[in-house]
């Protein structure tokens, strides 16, 4: 396990957020998918975020305004109205044992039929900064799936037929992608680089995702090589004429499992 050093908090820019939306507006879908409902009253959400603790100091701008819409998940009405409850584990509760609690105790839950998670970390290629610390996705998988009673394995096979999105927006997170599926996610999502337009990308997804878009088509606005481009093309010239980290931004992102779901299927 590794650490990583520290990065101050910056203030958010708050542009993209309200461009996201309004473009996010465009596709909306004309009515939601209707197979296999799941209702509100039966799925979670799960929010771990630690943006703080670990990074590169010259990405802090982009940090800050993806904690900031983080913070405010929480209480925020467009998804409230979607989900049971929201759990959020901030800072010093964002461990990896925790994550895996809270899963495990919300998945005993009878009336819980779906869970989805916004994962929100530092990333590198193959390797997720927890708040203590840097793991490999292969300590993550075994950490995640180790089930050493009978018990425990019972638990863990309840929890890996309701876990049902994974959105990701770690650095890297492409390169967690199998790992998440291994783990029991329907669907995973992940950036092939350095993500840089979480600031636009993350409320275009989440207007449309609760609106009832596929994942695919709610990653759509945000996924075109001209937003990409707007998003990451000066960042990344910055990366290479300072030959540094940012040099590897590319925000494209790539999904592993069922493309086509929506809010409104139970998980598998």
């Amino acid at each position: 396990m590794k650490h990583s050093k520290k990065t101050p908090r910056t203030p958010s820019l708050g542009i993209g957020a309200a461009l996201g939306l309004m473009i996010a507006a465009l596709f909306l879908p004309a009515s939601p998918v209707q197979a296999r409902e799941v209702a509100p009253a039966n799925r979670v959400l799960v929010v771990i975020t630690d943006l703080d603790t670990h990074g590169y100091a010259e990405l802090a701008p982009l940090y800050a305004g993806l904690e900031n819409i983080a913070i405010g998940l929480s209480n925020s009405p467009l998804l409230r109205a979607q989900y049971r409850e929201i759990r959020v584990l901030r800072d010093e509760q964002a461990t990896l044992a925790n994550f895996k609690s809270l899963l495990l105790n919300l998945s005993a839950r009878r009336e819980v039929d779906a869970i989805d998670t916004f994962l929100m970390f530092h990333g590198l290629p193959e390797e997720i900064a927890f708040y203590e610390g840097t793991y490999s996705v292969g300590e993550i998988q075994q950490a995640m799936t180790e089930a050493p009673t009978v018990v425990d394995r019972l638990r863990l096979k309840i929890l890996r037929k309701k876990l049902r999105l994974m959105y990701n927006t770690s650095c890297f997170g492409s390169s967690h992608r199998a790992m998440f599926r291994e783990v029991g996610y329907d669907t995973v999502i992940g950036s092939v680089g350095v993500n840089a337009n979480s600031e636009f990308e993350f409320p275009s997804f989440l207007a449309l995702w609760t609106s009832g878009a596929t994942v695919a088509n709610a990653l759509a606005p945000s996924n075109t090589p001209y937003m990409l481009g707007l998003a990451d093309d000066a960042i990344r010239t910055a990366g290479e004429f300072g030959q540094n980290i940012l040099a590897e931004t590319n925000s494209r992102k790539r999904i592993s499992g069922d493309r086509d779901l929506t809010i409104t299927l139970s998980a598998r």
